[in-house]
Formats: structure tokens, sequence, C-alpha cells
């Protein structure tokens, strides 16, 4: 495996969850729109276009809904294959063991090096440090 596709297959996630949420906040966007403003009781219902704006509205959201599940599911199978990849550094090596939970912290629970040194208790070059050794470990398979 190159290095570009471990990166690929490592930040799949990221990327997915990034496009659930854009997804789910064109829903909200949508759903706001909705939302009637005042109601006028004085006035009878007068259509001004020939198709009824809700109908269109409910048809993109029910779109937008169909396609947050979709990604979800995605999102889900790009986890199981993070999950599948950091397998190979499950080892009786501490170097390993230390690999592995660099990399689940960074790509499945989205740490950042500063949080990841606070809970490891390794200052955040030697974080930096060992993933670049976690990456070059995967690569050699």
């Amino acid at each position: 495996m190159t290095e570009k596709e471990l990166y690929d297959v490592l930040t799949a996630p990221r990327r997915t969850k990034r496009r659930i949420e854009v997804t789910k906040a064109r829903m909200e966007k949508l759903r706001v729109m909705m939302l009637p403003g005042a109601i006028r009781y004085d006035k009878d219902h007068v259509q001004s276009s020939p198709q009824d704006p809700m109908l269109v509205f409910a048809e993109k959201m029910d779109e937008l809904n169909t396609k947050a599940v979709e990604l979800e599911g995605l999102y889900i199978t790009q986890c199981n294959e993070v999950e599948t990849l950091l397998k190979a550094l499950d080892d009786d090596d501490r170097h390993k063991s230390i690999y592995k939970d660099i990399l689940e912290l960074t790509y499945l629970a989205e740490c950042r090096p500063v949080e990841i040194a606070d809970k490891l208790n390794y200052a955040e070059s030697t974080v930096y440090k060992l993933k670049r050794e976690a990456i070059k470990t995967l690569i050699k398979g």
C-alpha cells in the first residue's frame, strides 16, 4: 500500500463525516424555509405558482435525508476499514500498541496532536514523531 492510499483510507471517515454535517445543515436550512411566516386568515388561499413550494421543499428534504442515511452507512464502513487496517498494529510490541493508540485517536476520535499528547502523557513533538513512525510501519506492512 502506498502512502497516498494509506492516507486516503485513514482520512476517508473524516471527509465523509463532514459531508454528513453539510447535508444535515442543508436539511436544517430547508426545514426553516418550510416553516410558515405569518398565517393570514383574512385572505383566501391564492396559489401564485403552478406548483406548491412546500411539495418541492418536502421532496428536497426527502432527497437530503436519503443522502444523509447513505453517507452514515458509508461512514460506518470506512471506520471499520480503518479499524481493520489498524489491527496490523495489534501486537505485544509496546511501540506498535502506542502507534495504534495514536492513529486511533487521530483518525477515529479526531483528536488534535495537543489532545493526544495530554491523554498519553507525551510531548506534542513526540506525538508527531510517533505518528510518522506508525504510518511508515503500516506502509511496510
